[in-house]
């Protein structure tokens, strides 16, 4: 009767850190993601003198990979932060057509991310 207590709250347990985890890839993904649209509309626009908003995405895409990198894969997240340095390079030169091709590269990788994480039968098998 013990093992199965124990079991029972070791699979709690499991489901718990998961949908944890989950929620908070996907909130602080959401937040992310609402700052690069509106950057993406500024680069869209012609708009590239606004390096505050850039190192605003930057601190807090620095604040959230070290957290990302351990709930996470971290090939994923170095992929994301070559692709965010890209971005850098080319909106610091302000080539406004490769900046929108990192930048909307960047946001799709952002937006992918916690879909690997969830607990469902495909990411299982």
């Amino acid at each position: 009767m013990k093992e199965v207590i124990i079991i029972s709250v070791i699979v709690i347990v499991i489901f718990l850190g998961n949908y944890w985890i989950e929620n908070f890839l996907e909130s602080t993904e959401n937040e992310l993601i609402d700052k690069l649209d509106n950057l993406q509309i500024q680069i869209e626009k012609g708009v590239m003198n606004d390096f505050a908003s850039v190192e605003e995405i930057d601190t807090m895409w620095t604040n959230l990979k070290w957290k990302w990198n351990l709930l996470t894969n971290h090939q994923k997240i170095d992929e994301m932060e070559v692709e965010w340095k890209r971005f850098m390079k080319n909106y610091e030169r302000k080539e406004d057509s490769e900046s929108l091709v990192n930048i909307i590269s960047f946001r799709t990788m952002v937006n992918d991310l916690h879909k690997g994480e969830t607990l469902d039968i495909t990411n299982i098998l």
